[in-house]
């Protein structure tokens, strides 16, 4: 159940099992078909960072979050939805900003991409009120992955927010427990994905720090 996993861009990530292609929130970059294996799309939610239009022409299948403007052809997902397409089995969950987060099972891997599920919050101008009610949501959606096996994750580590940029993942490390996880929507800023990777070195997880468009890393 060998997989490679290639960034693209961002939150933009492909990953090859031994018979699928999986292409999550590409906004941009080097892909191309990889011999007969079938491609799909998957885009989280309709912001600009995370959807691309040109996914249309780059898929057999794409999969759109609640808040994309659907197309003939595509299907599109709300949290609690579930749906089987080529040969993979996908579930959307649910999202601390809009759209929906991601389970796939594939070829015997269970890859969840978490599009802008985080522990948003902005501690030096957001109330106590609000950081708890942000807390709150997030653990939320937490409860609901729980127990869920993960191979591979991805997951935001965003330093726009500050002090405290990393609780969320820690907090999905904690809860979640996935084989492996590599930092995402970092914003231009590679050092802080591999702060993260640096600080995470030793634990259950094994957290991937990939920065460079078109680096790759073969798992299991």
């Amino acid at each position: 159940m060998a997989c490679t996993v290639t960034y693209l861009k961002h939150s933009g990530f492909s990953v090859r099992t031994p018979r699928h292609r999986l292409l999550f929130d590409y906004i941009g970059g080097d892909f191309a078909r990889d011999g007969d294996a079938p491609v799909i799309a998957l885009a989280s939610h309709v912001h600009e960072d995370h959807y691309d239009p040109a996914i249309h022409g780059l898929a057999d299948v794409c999969v759109l979050g609640e808040g994309i403007e659907p197309f003939a052809g595509a299907f599109t997902m709300r949290p609690g939805d579930s749906l089987e397409v080529e040969g993979a089995r996908i579930r959307a969950f649910g999202s601390t900003d809009c759209g929906v987060s991601f389970h796939v099972r594939v070829d015997g891997l269970n890859i969840f991409h978490a599009g802008d599920l985080n522990f948003w919050h902005w501690r030096w101008e957001s109330t106590p009120d609000e950081v708890r009610e942000a807390l709150e949501d997030f653990e939320a959606v937490l409860d609901d992955l729980e127990g869920l096996p993960v191979d591979l994750a991805f997951f935001p580590v965003d330093d726009r927010m500050g002090a405290g940029h990393d609780e969320g993942a820690d907090m999905y490390l904690r809860r979640i427990r996935p084989k492996v996880l590599i930092p995402m929507h970092w914003w231009g800023r590679p050092e802080v994905a591999r702060a993260y990777a640096a600080k995470c070195a030793g634990g259950e997880t094994r957290v991937i720090a990939l920065t460079e468009p078109g680096e790759t890393v073969t798992l299991f």
